[in-house]
């Protein structure tokens, strides 16, 4: 599991942290239906982008670049399908806030999720 691998669920944790902070910054795109389950590409680059090199870089030798994309991809493919775009939006400003976050379960279930698929 990539928990074990990086050093810790608390390092995974802090891998999707940064992407779901990475990719909520741009703070809307135009055009885009907030009540969506498919995020507009720019913000899933960037959510995966981000997301697999704090994995690589957190777990150094221990997991691949390609084990870090997986994991990214199938953390962020959960998160898609259990908040909408405008959910994702909010959690990502009550992050950067430093707010209580109201979707910081689901996160976490899809990290644990995504971990269990690269074992």
């Amino acid at each position: 599991m990539i928990g074990n691998v990086v050093g810790g669920r608390k390092a995974v944790v802090g891998t999707v942290t940064a992407a779901v902070l990475a990719a909520g910054s741009f703070g809307g795109v135009a055009g885009a239906a907030s009540d969506t389950h498919h995020y507009p590409a720019k913000y899933e680059k960037s959510f995966e982008s981000t997301c697999a090199k704090t994995a690589k870089a957190v777990g150094g030798k221990k997991i691949t670049k390609s084990q870090a994309k997986a994991y990214c991809k199938s953390a962020l493919k959960c998160i898609e399908k259990k908040l909408t775009l405008k959910q994702f939006e909010q959690a990502a400003a009550k992050m950067q806030s430093g707010e209580t976050n109201p979707h910081a379960k689901v996160l976490a279930a899809c990290e644990k999720q995504a971990a269990a698929k690269l074992k």
